[in-house]
Formats: structure tokens, C-alpha cells, sequence
């Protein structure tokens, strides 16, 4: 299901040919709250099923582990965290962390990727666990994922050999995306002119993984980005796009409806398949259509509040921590800190990890920043001052507690 809007603005639903759809996007439906993912709305599906066949006994039994399951999916899948959404990400991630193996299999996947004694927060979600669920859907199928999370208490081995299984998926994959998203950021590097709207083909790389590499090429390029590549039939590609904020992705492939064999998404991203001949037209209409300008491609990110040193303390953490879950539409604080001076800097190259110790007057303060090691080497490292932007939070390591800044951005200075 999805929609489109008419040159008035009014919405038009695309229903698919089904006895039953359920989705509360639907113009006609009056469920007040709109922006369940998949699972939010199978998790509702379930209730309501129990309740209304008198199965008392089953929602009783499998409610915390339903609600569980939904609340990781639901940071997953990037949806508004707010309204129905964060109540379920909110007590579903209680429920987790006061029971890791609510669902017995994913527990043993949580303690696979080091968190049986940590809090399991959003960042985890959607970062540490999920992707390893989501990998073998990617790289093979779901069946995989399905029996960890049918895995009978107290099966260890199964448990562990499937979240072994799982973990290395993952690992493939992250290895997979790394390579294709070099590999077409250098072509775009060395053509002559960047499009507003970025169609790549390419065919190795792997279709399961086209919208993690089109999603970290829309990052660095701050533009949409498709990524199209040769899918097992006949002369077509298949692709996955993601999209900024102003250009609506879903309504531009819906006003060209015709190029494709199928095709559907949202605003932000979308998938298709088309006949390879298609592939020079999609990109030169996208282009022509695009309403952007250069401005709008500038990558922008907003803080809400500058900080010294001594304001950063593990009280600050916990009163930010009553505000989460944290998300798409809840955003986590973002504090800036400029000219500070490191201790000692920590450069972890297997795992893309920076970690800046500061000291406050004998307090010692700890910064972690993922994904920005190629920006510190670029930077010729050695920051003889760096300014941050970062989060606050509470790290817990080694049964004590601390406050820790998570870096999103910083600029070292010489």
C-alpha cells in the first residue's frame, strides 16, 4: 500500500488487489494512530485477536515477548517515534532489559554481541542487534531469524549456532557495503558533473544490500541516490533508493510509473524493478523534475545547546534518558563543545572507533565517535584541539557507571 497526491494535493491511496488490506495509512481508515511499522501493526493484530477470541491464556503467556519483538522492530524500521510508536519502543525495551531472554533465542543473540549485561537502548536496537537479523533476509532469507526466535527455552545450541550464523551474515554484509560504497563514491568523484538526483547502476553490487549503499551514498552526497543492479531475470535491474528531505521519492517514480515492471516506497525510500534500457531515461526525467537547488544540498546539523566540560555529568545523562526512546521525529539532545584539548586519542581501525579522553580537572570524560575515522585521517590527526558535537549518556562498563559523549561530528584543529 502506499499513495500519491493529485496536483491539488489531495491524497490518493495505491491499494493492491487483496480480500483485506490493513494499513492505517488508508484514507478510509479511522485508527487514529498512522504510523505503525509492519510489526507494530502484527503486534496490534495479535492482541486483538486474543481479545476477541477470548485467548486470554496465549496473550498472557506471549504479550511481553510480542511487545519485545515489536519495539526493536519498530527502531528498525526508522519510523516516527512518537504517539503509539514510542510507547511501544519505551515499555518494550523495559521489558527487554529486565528479561534479555523474554524471547529465548534472541537472548542468546543479545549476549553473542556483548549486551547481556548492558542496557539494550535504541542505538543497540538498531544498530547492534537488528542489523544481524535483518542480514539474513540480505544475504540469504528470513528463515534464519524466524527459527532463532522459535527456539525453544534452554536450547542453547541451536540458539548459539544460529546467532553465530547470524553475527557473521552480518559481518559479511557490513564488509560488502563498505566495498560498494567506495567503489561508487569514487566513480562519482571522478565524473565531471554530479546530478541533483543520483541513479547508479552497478552490478556487483548485491541486490539485498542496494538501500544500505544507496543510504550511505545519499549521507556523503547529500542528495537522493538510487542504486540499481542486475537482478537473476532478463534484462532488468532492480534498486533501492533513498531520498532528502524536499524531494518526495515515491510521488517522482509514481510520475513515471511507466518505466517500471513494479515499484514501490514512501517519501524517503523506495524499491523498483525496470527493464535495463530504462535505466538513462529514469535518471535524465528524475533530473529534469528534481525541484531542488544546490543550497539544498548541504548537509546541516543542528545542536540545541553548547556545554563545558564540568556541565557534562552522569546527572545530566539520566535526566536526558527520561526523554527516550530517541528517534526519527523524538531526536536525542545534541550538545557542542569547541576547543577542547585531548588527553590522549584512541584510534581503533577494525572497528571504525575514536575514542577522545578528556580531562576535567582530574575528572576524566570520555568521547566515542563511530563511523568518522577516514574524517580524523584526513584531518592529518594529532588535534591539538577538537570541537565536538555529540550526545550525553551513561556508559556502563565493568559493573560502574559513567557519563560518556557520543560524537556525531567534530572539527579538529591544529
Amino acid at each position: 500500500p502506499g499513495f500519491v497526491e493529485d496536483a491539488n494535493g489531495a491524497r490518493l491511496d495505491v491499494i493492491p488487489d487483496a480480500d483485506a488490506t490493513v494499513d492505517p495509512k488508508q484514507s478510509a481508515c479511522t485508527y487514529p494512530f498512522k504510523q505503525l511499522c509492519a510489526a507494530g501493526i502484527s503486534y496490534k493484530m495479535a492482541v486483538s485477536y486474543c481479545k476477541h477470541t477470548k485467548r486470554h491464556d496465549i496473550a498472557d503467556k506471549r504479550h511481553g515477548e510480542w511487545l519485545a519483538l515489536a519495539a526493536l522492530a519498530t527502531v528498525c524500521d526508522i519510523v516516527d517515534l512518537t504517539g503509539e510508536n514510542r510507547a511501544i519502543v519505551k515499555k518494550g525495551l523495559e521489558i527487554l532489559n529486565a528479561d534479555k531472554n523474554v524471547n529465548y533465542g534472541l537472548g542468546r543473540l543479545i549476549n553473542r554481541r556483548g549486551y547481556a549485561d548492558k542496557q539494550i537502548d535504541t542505538f543497540a536496537a538498531g544498530f547492534v542487534i537488528g542489523p544481524c537479523i535483518n542480514a539474513t533476509g540480505r544475504l540469504d532469507n528470513a528463515v534464519m531469524a524466524a527459527q532463532l526466535f522459535l527456539t525453544p527455552k534452554n536450547d542453547i545450541h541451536t540458539a548459539d549456532i544460529l546467532s553465530e550464523k547470524l553475527t557473521a551474515l552480518n559481518d559479511e554484509r557490513k564488509l560488502m557495503t563498505a566495498q560498494c560504497v567506495k567503489r561508487v563514491l569514487d566513480s562519482l568523484k571522478a565524473a565531471e558533473k554530479t546530478d541533483k538526483v543520483l541513479v547508479i547502476t552497478d552490478e556487483d553490487v548485491h541486490e539485498s544490500i542496494a538501500g544500505i549503499v544507496a543510504g550511505r551514498v545519499k549521507d556523503v552526497m547529500h542528495r537522493p541516490a538510487i542504486i540499481l543492479t542486475r537482478t537473476r531475470g532478463d534484462g532488468e535491474l532492480k534498486g533501492s533508493g533513498r531520498s532528502v528531505e524536499g524531494f518526495n521519492l515515491f510521488n517522482s517514480l509514481y510520475a513515471n510509473r511507466e518505466l517500471f515492471t513494479r515499484f514501490g516506497g514512501h517519501a524517503m525510500a523506495a524499491g523498483m524493478t525496470l527493464p535495463s534500457q530504462n535505466a538513462g531515461l529514469l535518471r535524465e526525467r528524475l533530473n529534469n523534475e528534481c525541484m531542488l537547488e544546490e543550497k539544498d544540498f548541504q548537509a546541516v546539523l543542528y545542536y540545541d545547546q553548547t556545554l563545558s566540560l564540568p556541565n557534562i555529568t552522569l546527572s545530566l545523562a539520566e535526566e536526558l534518558q527520561a526523554m527516550a526512546p530517541f528517534g526519527k521525529a523524538n531526536s536525542e539532545p545534541l550538545f557542542v563543545t569547541e576547543q577542547l584539548k585531548p588527553e590522549s586519542v584512541r584510534v581503533i581501525e577494525d572497528k571504525n572507533t575514536i575514542i577522545f579522553n578528556f580531562n576535567d580537572g582530574g575528572r576524566r570524560i570520555k568521547a566515542v565517535a563511530f563511523g568518522l575515522n577516514e574524517k580524523y585521517e584526513k584531518s592529518g590527526s594529532g588535534c591539538l584541539s577538537v570541537s565536538l558535537v555529540y550526545s550525553v549518556e551513561a556508559n556502563f562498563f565493568n559493573g560502574e557507571t559513567s557519563v560518556q559523549m557520543r560524537v556525531k561530528d567534530f572539527v579538529c584543529e591544529k
